[in-house]
C-alpha cells in the first residue's frame, strides 16, 4: 500500500538552515509545499534552486500586506492543507505541518511503520527533540552536525501533529501545528515514536533578529501577560550585552529562550546517523538585525 507524505510550511527568513532542513526531510516526503511570508533574504532563492534541482518542493509567496497581517500561521496551514487535498488525488496518507527549523530524525520507513499503528480517528504527535548551538552554532559555516548538542531532557515538552489525509478537509490545525480539531469528528491525539529535531536558536544573528523583532510585535499588538515572556526576556539580555554574543552567551541565551533554566546536553547523540548524507551547495545570505528592524517599520508603515 503506498500512502502519501506531504509536508506544509510556512516560511520567513529562514535561509540560515532552509537548505539543511529540506535535504533532511526530503527523503520522507513525497511533496513538500512551502509558503513564503515576504522574506527579506534569500530563503526563496534557496527553495527556487533545490526544486531545480529536483527536489518534491512547491514555492507560494504572500504577496498581499493584509493577508499577511491578519492571517495566523495555523489558518495558512489550514487553508494549504485543504487546497492541496482538494487538488490532488492523494488517496492514503498524511500531512505534516512543519517549521523551516524541524527535520524528522528517523527514515520514512520507519515513520510509516508508526503511522501505520495509530488507531482510527487519531492523529499524530511527534515529540521536539530541542538542540541548542555549541561554538557559535552555524554562524561560521562549520558543518552543523557539530554545531548542535540535543538537550537531556526537554525543558518544555511540546509536540508536532500529523494529519491523516481522509481527515485532512475538516481538520482545523492550530497554531504552532501542536495540536488539531476536527469540525466533523471526535479526533484523539497519539503520541508517535518519532522524534522531531527542533533547531529554534543556529547563530547570534538569527537569535538577535529573531527576539528583538518578536518582542516589538508582542508590545505592538498589546500581548496578554506572560505571553512570549521568553522572548521579551531574551530580548531585555541581548540590550543589556549592548547587542553583542559571543558564543558561551549564544549557548546560554538559546537555554534561557527555551524556558530559562540550565540544561544538560545529551552526551554521545550523533546528529549524523539520524540524518545521514546531508550536504550543502548554496551560500545563504542571512537577513542582519539592522535589516529585520527596517522591514518591520516598512511592515507597519505600509
Amino acid at each position: 500500500m503506498h500512502e502519501t507524505l506531504v509536508c506544509i510550511s510556512k516560511v520567513k527568513n529562514e535561509a540560515d538552515f532552509i537548505e539543511y532542513s529540506t535535504r533532511a526531510n526530503a527523503s520522507i516526503f513525497s511533496e513538500m509545499h512551502f509558503i513564503d511570508d515576504n522574506s527579506a533574504d534569500n530563503t526563496i532563492e534557496i527553495l527556487a534552486q533545490l526544486a531545480k534541482e529536483g527536489l518534491p518542493v512547491f514555492i507560494y509567496s504572500l504577496q498581499d500586506r493584509n493577508e499577511r497581517l491578519k492571517n495566523l500561521q495555523g489558518g495558512l496551514l489550514t487553508a494549504l492543507m485543504r487546497h492541496l487535498v482538494s487538488a490532488n488525488n492523494y488517496g492514503n496518507g498524511y500531512i505534516v505541518p512543519l517549521d523551516a527549523d524541524e527535520i524528522i530524525l528517523c527514515g520514512r520507513e520507519d515513520m510509516l511503520a508508526q503511522l501505520r499503528i495509530m488507531p482510527r480517528n487519531h492523529y499524530g504527535l511527534m515529540q521536539w527533540m530541542t538542540f541548542v548551538p555549541i561554538n557559535g552554532g552555524n554562524s561560521k559555516g562549520s558543518c552543523i552536525e557539530n554545531s548542535f548538542k540535543p538537550l537531556a531532557k526537554e525543558q518544555r515538552a511540546f509536540h508536532k501533529v500529523v494529519i491523516p489525509i481522509n481527515h485532512s478537509r475538516s481538520s482545523v490545525i492550530t497554531k504552532g501545528s501542536h495540536s488539531i480539531f476536527n469540525e466533523e469528528i471526535d479526533l484523539r491525539p497519539y503520541i508517535l515514536d518519532i522524534d522531531l529535531g527542533h533547531f529554534p536558536v543556529r547563530s547570534a544573528n538569527q537569535l538577535v533578529s529573531k527576539c528583538l523583532i518578536s518582542a516589538h510585535k508582542t508590545r505592538i499588538r498589546q500581548a496578554k501577560d506572560g505571553e512570549n515572556y521568553h522572548l521579551l526576556r531574551v530580548a531585555e539580555r541581548i540590550r543589556f550585552q549592548n547587542y553583542e554574543v559571543s558564543d558561551q552567551e549564544l549557548y546560554e541565551l538559546a537555554l534561557d529562550y527555551l524556558g530559562g533554566r540550565k540544561g544538560e546536553i545529551l552526551q554521545g547523540y550523533d546528529l549524523r546517523k539520524a540524518i545521514p548524507g546531508v550536504s550543502l551547495a548554496y551560500i545563504s545570505r542571512p537577513i542582519k538585525p539592522i535589516c529585520a528592524l527596517d522591514a518591520l517599520l516598512m511592515d507597519l508603515i505600509g
